[in-house]
């Protein structure tokens, strides 16, 4: 098969579908848990400082994920893609079915930081998809995807966990993995540029380029950053004197936001190309 056949396999409905509703399961948590930090911190008999490296761990985790994939590449090219996220899907179910009555502190954050590192394999996966077609509308379109997931499921878990625990939030994330688990049937086996290689073609090497050690450093920062600032998102407001119930409707409408910026940031970037849509926030 041709370079631009396989590309253009790459490129389909299918693949691209599968990739933004795995991947926004696998944000799921991080979209959703800090709106019931405070809550699961009373549950568990956590202290604040406990539950936000509890929430820490879940993107902490995301990030290991990711940059596991990234520094190793040789194990996702013997998992292949469709392997890898499946691993990471595990993970995710596992993870999550563990955290249920998993309540000490440190078996808990253990929990959470292997259905962190599950996520970021599918997270990783889903990116490296989406980039092997329209990568800016595509990414744009998994954004929309789990911000949206994000801002849909936070009113329904509210009253799920006020009616049956947090718990309960732990096993519908333990579902939902399990769910999507067929779609990695719809994913390649590997890159397309990797496909198309000739078999006398010498492997490439697995050295990360400065601009990749930039990337890795920056999703690190990121997803340590966003747990730093999430997981205290529900005790902020708890000492501000805000209701627990405001405090999730304000998430609920970050990601709104956020979703809505997506979509916005695909119509731009097709037009005017990449530069224009991320040249905004610093104007």
């Amino acid at each position: 098969m041709s370079y631009d056949t396989q590309a253009t396999t790459h490129r389909g409905v299918r693949p691209v579908a599968a990739a933004v509703a795995i991947g926004a399961i696998c944000a799921l948590v991080a979209n959703t848990l800090p709106a019931f930090l405070a809550v699961l911190a009373h549950e568990r008999g956590l202290t604040e400082i406990q539950s936000g490296f509890c929430a820490m761990a879940d993107l902490g985790g995301i990030a290991a994920g990711v940059i596991l994939c990234a520094l190793v590449p040789a194990l996702v090219r013997r998992l292949d893609w469709r392997g890898t996220v499946r691993v990471g899907l595990l993970l995710l179910v596992l993870g999550n079915l563990l955290s249920i009555e998993v309540t000490a502190y440190v078996p808990y954050l253990v929990t959470r930081l292997l259905a962190g590192v599950g996520a970021g394999f599918g997270m990783a996966i889903g990116y490296a998809i989406l980039a092997e077609g329209d990568g800016a509308r595509s990414v744009a379109w998994f954004n929309i995807g789990q911000l949206g997931s994000g801002w849909f499921a936070i009113p329904y878990f509210t009253l799920l966990a006020n009616r049956h625990g947090v718990g309960i939030l732990f096993g519908l994330l333990a579902a939902f993995a399990a769910a999507v688990w067929p779609l990695a049937a719809w994913l390649p086996r590997m890159s397309a540029r990797d496909s198309a290689a000739p078999a006398s073609q010498e492997p490439h090497k697995d050295k990360v380029s400065l601009p990749g050690w930039v990337a890795i450093a920056s999703v690190f920062v990121f997803f340590i950053g966003t747990g730093a600032v999430f997981g205290f998102l529900s005790f902020m407001g708890a000492a501000w004197g805000v209701a627990p119930l405001a405090v999730e409707n304000d998430v609920s409408k970050i990601l709104l936001v956020g979703m809505c910026t997506a979509a916005v940031v695909a119509v731009i970037g097709s037009r005017f190309g990449h530069v224009s849509p991320t040249s905004l926030p610093t104007r």
